[in-house]
């Protein structure tokens, strides 16, 4: 399968454009950026938890991965209402009615498969 395949349609890849951009700001309570690649929309970052580091690589298609498996069963420590948000957003392609949190827990969803580091507050 291509990215192609995976990104499917200019409204989607706009979807996913955006859903980076939040994302890039919204995950900084867990992790950290050591490199911003300039090549199109990938970033790779460092995660932090009990003081290990693992570097991960936050793409289009890892989102696209995160957005699919949340919409394909309950995620460990995402609420109903979240994921229900969340497949709302990702079924009309808009971000405007999603969170931070939201959008942090979709990073974390595509890299552990599950919400670790919910926000404090």
């Amino acid at each position: 399968m291509s990215v192609h395949d995976i990104l499917r349609t200019d409204p989607r890849v706009q979807f996913l454009v955006d859903l980076f951009d939040t994302a890039v700001r919204s995950i900084g309570t867990w992790a950290m950026e050591v490199d911003a690649v300039e090549r199109g929309h990938s970033m790779t970052i460092i995660a932090w938890a009990d003081q290990t580091s693992v570097e991960h690589v936050l793409d289009l298609p890892l989102l696209a991965f995160a957005l699919r498996r949340i919409a394909g069963h309950p995620i460990i420590g995402l609420t109903d209402e979240d994921r229900a948000d969340i497949v709302a957003a990702s079924n009309h392609n808009d971000t405007e009615g999603l969170t931070r949190e939201q959008v942090s827990a979709i990073v974390q969803v595509g890299f552990y498969g599950a919400r670790l580091f919910p926000e404090e507050g």
